[in-house]
């Protein structure tokens, strides 16, 4: 056995140099040497011969197709003139078809003489090497200008069978994964042949193709379901990534209209009973979820015509058609997280989150900010969206006091409301109170209403932590937690406004508002907007001097609002001293305060 190894090393020589001359000199001769290796590798193979080894035996059979791919190449050069790619190529992808599916062939031919552990190594080794052949063929037919697409699609057209025929006779599943994408790439080729430049003939047959065999192999009981999702979201994320860089509108407005097809074929998927449908349902919850991720074209599309990267519709203000953009997109987003909600169980994760609905709201904000001009009615329609958004804010700390959590979290609402108010104020034609006020007295209407419906859940004071800020104001009690966001929001931006552009009627407001504070805060026992109110009065009051009283606040109205504020705190004064009896010093009354 030790001296047949060696002749088979030094026999291995002459192979390899016989390999490598074929990279840069290809002739008959190599063929007939490499012939000859093919020969002695079968041999190898199939042999009883004790003492051969596992690894040898390995190594022979992954050599085998190899060798006559190379006795292809050098046989190709050798007879025909010109290069031998367009013949040659296609040659060795027919070697490769043929190969793979007589996996179980050659397993069967080799387990009498080498036994049963031996010829399973051995079809391993031969199905590894012919794929690596595969491999290299497909490669060389791209990169080698004499082969050109229509030897690349006979290639990939003789793969595509082969790897079928290795599923359907060999037993591989592996098989049709390589069918696949031989078919995906000779779709390629034919498209590449016919000059189509567009991205979605290249993305979305293939990504469909995909998902309806993940759908019907669940339909059937298998696991097909990760097949399906992947598909889905491969037909419909990269369109929407291109989109938002190179447009066009038909390719946002196509994507919307996915949008809705989705949500329709994912209401269908759901209907029926759990056992009537049987294992479709399961397809039901990707599909809309999908619609919601397709939605977001509505979005994309309201951004371009913002900046102008797209053109507007004629006659048609420009925030007009961002928003109804954004609304055409939004509605199958909202209409599938409902369906979503409706077809999960009640303890599941999704009847759980509040954040279903989250993408609609945030696809008719971002699709309206860039639209904002420097004329009145443009103003104002965003500032009807911030009030708009501010309306669901108060509705979703209502829903969640009473313990239905199904819309977006408040601090998300206000966020998207805030940013909004900040569009709309940018051009600066509105004072910051025509947005300030509003922002404030909805997080203030959202403290209070969870002050008289009573907060519900376990999180202490001060608690902050993730759960507690996504149920704001729902579990969270002391009039620092429901009430101070919004007092602080109310004043801070008029307080900060006086100092930048002093008025006098600004002025006046936040001392008034101010006072309103400290008149709620005293006769409801709230700590919050009484100390709040009482370090913004002289906060206020320095910054009107700061200012200077006469030029731009006015110095009679001043006064006389400063001397019925001061009247009116000297009488609270005197009222509560009388009420509370002397035994009780200040610090103690303040404790008092919740």
């Amino acid at each position: 056995a030790n001296s047949w190894r060696a002749i088979l090393a030094v026999t291995s020589v002459p192979f390899l140099i016989g390999v490598a001359q074929v990279v840069f000199e290809r002739s008959g001769w190599t063929a007939l040497s490499t012939g000859l290796i093919f020969l002695l590798a079968l041999a190898l193979v199939a042999t009883k011969r004790d003492g051969l080894g596992i690894p040898l035996r390995l190594m022979a059979a992954a050599v085998l197709v190899p060798s006559l791919a190379v006795v292809a190449v050098c046989l190709g050069a050798q007879l025909l003139v010109g290069s031998g790619s367009p013949v040659v190529l296609p040659v060795i992808a027919l070697i490769v078809a043929l190969v793979l599916p007589s996996g179980r062939l050659i397993r069967a031919a080799l387990v009498p003489r080498i036994g049963e552990r031996d010829a399973a190594l051995a079809r391993i080794a031969v199905e590894a090497s012919t794929l690596l052949t595969a491999g290299i063929a497909v490669m060389l037919a791209l990169v080698r200008d004499a082969a050109g697409l229509s030897t690349t699609l006979l290639v990939l057209v003789l793969l595509g069978v082969g790897g079928a025929a290795t599923s359907v006779w060999g037993g591989r599943r592996y098989g049709w994964w390589l069918a696949a994408s031989a078919a995906t790439g000779a779709l390629w080729c034919v498209w590449g042949i016919a000059g189509v430049e567009l991205v979605e003939p290249y993305l979305v047959p293939p990504a469909l193709g995909a998902a309806l065999v993940g759908g019907l192999l669940t339909a059937r009981g298998a696991r097909g379901l990760p097949l399906y999702a992947v598909g889905l979201f491969a037909a419909v994320v990269p369109l929407l990534v291109l989109a938002a860089v190179a447009g066009p509108s038909a390719r946002t407005v196509a994507l919307v209209a996915a949008s809705w097809l989705f949500l329709v074929l994912g209401a269908l998927l759901g209907r029926g009973d759990a056992e009537s449908a049987g294992s479709r349902r399961s397809l039901s919850p990707v599909t809309l979820a999908i619609a919601v991720v397709a939605g977001a074209a509505g979005a994309v599309e309201g951004v371009r015509l913002g900046t102008g990267l797209d053109a507007a519709p004629a006659g048609m203000p420009l925030v007009v058609a961002c928003l109804a953009i954004g609304v055409t997109g939004a509605v199958p987003a909202a209409l599938a997280a409902r369906a979503l909600r409706a077809g999960s169980t009640s303890d599941s994760r999704v009847a759980r989150t509040r954040w279903l609905y989250a993408p609609a709201f945030t696809y008719v904000a971002v699709a309206a900010w860039p639209a904002i001009q420097r004329d009145w009615f443009t103003i104002w329609t965003m500032w009807g969206l911030m009030v708009g958004l501010l309306v669901a804010l108060v509705a979703s700390a209502l829903s969640g006091l009473r313990g239905r959590r199904w819309m977006p979290p408040v601090w998300f609402l206000f966020g998207l409301a805030f940013v909004t108010a900040v569009v709309a104020w940018s051009p600066r034609d509105l004072r910051v109170e025509w947005f300030s006020l509003p922002l404030g007295t909805a997080l203030l209407l959202a403290g209070v209403l969870a002050m008289r419906i009573g907060a519900r859940g376990d999180a202490e004071r001060g608690a902050l932590t993730w759960a507690s800020w996504e149920a704001w104001p729902a579990g969270w009690k002391g009039s620092w937690a429901v009430l101070g966001p919004g007092i602080v929001v109310m004043l801070s931006a008029s307080v900060a406004a006086t100092f930048t552009d002093p008025l006098t009627w600004r002025a006046i407001l936040v001392i008034v508002l101010a006072l309103a504070a400290i008149l709620v805060g005293a006769s409801g026992r709230f700590a919050a907007p009484f100390l709040i109110g009482i370090v913004v009065l002289p906060i206020e009051n320095a910054i009107a001097f700061l200012v200077q009283i006469g030029h731009g606040i006015e110095s009679m109205p001043w006064w006389i609002t400063l001397a019925v504020v001061g009247a009116v705190l000297l009488i609270i004064a005197v009222t509560y001293e009388r009420r509370a009896g002397e035994e009780s010093g200040i610090a103690a009354r303040l404790r008092d305060l919740t």
